[in-house]
Parts: C-alpha cells; sequence; structure tokens
C-alpha cells in the first residue's frame, strides 16, 4: 500500500484523496435517499482502545471525473471506555448541526475528521 493519504487522480478520481487503508472494504447499496447503515458489533471486553477509521468512496453521475466518484472525508472512531464528568454530544445524523448539549457524567463517543 502506498503512504497515505493518496492523490486518487491517477485512476480517474480527480480531486478524490484515499485517507484510510482499504484492508477491509465493504460495498453497500443505499436507499431511495441515498443512505446506508452497516450495524457493527462492539465486543464487551478488549476493545477498549481500538480505533477505527473510515471513508466513504460513492458514485455521483454528475461528477465531472472520469469514474464519476467521490471521496468523503476520513472519520476516526475509538472505542471506549471514556468517562467524562461533562460532555458535549453532537447530533451525528444531522449534517446542518453546528454545536451539541453538554450532558452531565458517563461513557461519550468521539467522531473524528481525518485532515
Amino acid at each position: 500500500m502506498a503512504p497515505l493519504p493518496l492523490d486518487l487522480s491517477p485512476i480517474g478520481m480527480t480531486g478524490c484523496t484515499l485517507l484510510t487503508d482499504p484492508a477491509i472494504t465493504v460495498p453497500m447499496l443505499t436507499d431511495g435517499s441515498g443512505g446506508a447503515s452497516l450495524p457493527i458489533p462492539i465486543p464487551t471486553a478488549g476493545a477498549s482502545g481500538v480505533g477505527v477509521a473510515m471513508q466513504w468512496i460513492y458514485f455521483d453521475p454528475a461528477m465531472p471525473n472520469p469514474l464519476g466518484l467521490l471521496s468523503t472525508n476520513g472519520r476516526l472512531v475509538h472505542i471506549g471506555p471514556l468517562i467524562c464528568p461533562n460532555r458535549y454530544v453532537y447530533d451525528l445524523f444531522n449534517v446542518n448541526s453546528l454545536t451539541g448539549t453538554v450532558q452531565a457524567g458517563g461513557p461519550i463517543a468521539q467522531v473524528f475528521t481525518v485532515p
């Protein structure tokens, strides 16, 4: 595998960059609104501190590159437990939400955008 990030222009994906190692690839179909989901079971023991990097590549016929494919930003998820006295929780299902809410104590999920 080439060092990341990897410019995908040479294979016809002009303007796209591979940010994660494609060691595990899961092809998926979307529903009528373009949404897809993949449940991932997380073991109750032994997963603490594990990080999972994700990136999506999808077809867009309006894309001006030869393959008609786009890539998303990368995401990095760390599996806890991470206990915080106060946590700031974002609405991950609303792309228009620029803020979240403060909640007291408990485990949290962190999702990071890969630059």
